[in-house]
């Protein structure tokens, strides 16, 4: 869940490439498989589940515009954590982005639906499709989070994901790096998990 208790900055983190990736796997019972068409909905309710959208209809039309142009990627780049019940309550997504400049690989849309957070779900999916995306993509990889994402941040920096404080290429709006590092790390030194 996302903790608005703090003021919202955003962040970017860099993983400098793709080598020595973490071992994590997706705890017993749960299965990472491909995005496929209907899914859509499993991503809707996840996302929505974990505040980032205010209704499924909202994250329907961010997931019409942003993914269902490219299905063929989708296929590829799309994950989901499957619960033993064989129901999607994690995504991540190895997309591409154009925050540091030219098209980069990126991790996008990370969530695990709060039902089934703090069991190692979202470990095992992130590492899986870093592992997947190792395949299909060489040189660093990057993501976007923001202050409120604090416990997620633990999760990215134990995967091998750094801050950057340059300000990226292409980054439009709000950037006080110092300001959110600052916030999250007092979080992550303060935090029992």
């Amino acid at each position: 869940m996302l903790d608005i208790s703090l003021p919202y900055k955003p962040v970017v983190m860099l993983r400098p490439d793709l080598s020595d990736l973490p071992g994590w796997t997706l705890p017993e019972g749960y299965t990472p498989v491909p995005w496929e068409p209907g899914m859509e909905r499993g991503w809707c309710g996840i996302e929505r589940a974990c505040g980032e959208f205010s209704t499924i209809d909202a994250a329907l039309e961010r997931f019409g515009w942003e993914f269902l142009p490219f299905p063929d990627l989708l296929r590829q780049r799309m994950w989901f954590a499957l619960s033993p019940d064989g129901e999607p309550v994690a995504t991540v997504t190895f997309w591409t982005g154009r925050h540091m400049g030219g098209s980069m690989s990126r991790i996008h849309w990370v969530a695990t639906h709060p039902d089934h957070q703090r069991r190692g779900v979202a470990r095992g999916l992130l590492a899986e499709v870093l592992r997947r995306g190792a395949a299909l993509a060489e040189g660093s990889v990057y993501l976007t989070s923001q202050t409120w994402s604090w416990p997620a941040i633990r999760l990215y920096k134990e995967a091998g994901f750094l801050p950057v404080y340059d300000r990226p290429a292409c980054w439009e709006g709000d950037w006080e790096p110092e300001v959110a590092w600052a916030l999250i790390e007092e979080k992550l030194l303060g935090s029992a998990f």
